[in-house]
């Protein structure tokens, strides 16, 4: 892991700043790393109850059950189905955003 060393600081409203940590409340994570996922491009997600990472690890343990009933289509389906949870409920979703032309070198 990277450390972190670098500081920026940033002025804005006191409305805006409650508003920022309202959001990174919500999304269980500390202002900085709101800030920090925002602005390289990610749109952090609300965090979920500690149910869903429950039911999330339930379903990963069933598909890695051995069972011979199961047809490599269900198989398929079931990894799909986790794959998309992760991407879709656990992970911060990736926005497109307009990036600023790298400096040209020498």
């Amino acid at each position: 892991m990277k450390e972190k060393k670098a500081r920026m600081e940033i002025r804005l409203s006191e409305k805006d700043k409650k508003k920022i940590e309202r959001y990174a409340k919500k999304c269980g994570v500390p202002v900085s790393e709101y800030v920090r996922q925002c602005a390289l491009g990610f749109s952090p997600r609300q965090a979920l109850p500690d149910e869903s990472y429950d039911l999330y690890s339930r379903l990963c343990d069933v598909c890695n059950l051995v069972d011979p009933g199961f047809t490599g289509e269900t198989e398929r389906q079931l990894v799909e189905l986790i794959t998309d949870i992760r991407a879709q409920l656990l992970l911060p979703e990736r926005r497109d955003v307009a990036r600023l032309p790298q400096d040209s070198g020498p």
